[in-house]
């Protein structure tokens, strides 16, 4: 027994977050956060023309970008305030990996080790011996590592979302 399609102009009630916009449909939107170039989101641009990314700089992108420091409370803000929307589809970020990269625990030749180590499994927010620039590029990634577990949270008491790691 075939399922009765609705009809054109039954659109279903806007609030139900189970309902699954056609492609193209206006409004609707994929977030990406810490898009770099913004080659995803450009993708999602062929499905939800909406779609934008969100990077602290903006460089050489193919798509709108929103430039914002996720390290302040108020542009942590806004990005709930976007995913809260009814119209957010999905949600991606790949968070800045730089402080907590394990090739800084490696050495490069016998000569030169490269970065030195500002994390390890012992200190896994920060090396106690680290100062200056060091330090603040770690406080600054631990800022944004909270944001995201709250973000993520946030995102799973909202609705179903699917998380890749």
């Amino acid at each position: 027994m075939k399922r009765k399609q609705p009809g054109i102009n039954e659109r279903p009630c806007q609030n139900d977050r189970s309902v699954r916009p056609q492609l193209g449909e206006p409004g609707y939107f994929c977030l990406e956060l810490f898009c770099g170039s913004g080659n995803l989101t450009f993708a999602m641009k062929h499905f939800f023309p909406d779609s934008f990314g969100v990077d602290h700089k903006v460089g050489k992108q193919r798509v709108k970008i929103v430039c914002l420091d996720l390290t302040k409370p108020e542009n942590q803000d806004l990005i709930f305030s976007w995913c809260d929307s009814q119209y957010c589809l999905w949600v991606r970020f790949g968070v800045p990996c730089g402080t907590s990269s394990r090739a800084r625990l490696k050495r490069m030749n016998k000569k030169h080790h490269g970065p030195p180590p500002l994390r390890t499994p012992q200190w896994p927010n920060g090396l106690p011996s680290l100062s200056g620039a060091n330090l603040q590029r770690v406080r600054a990634a631990n800022r944004l590592y909270s944001f995201m577990e709250k973000l993520i949270v946030r995102l799973q008491e909202l609705r179903d979302f699917h998380l890749d790691c």
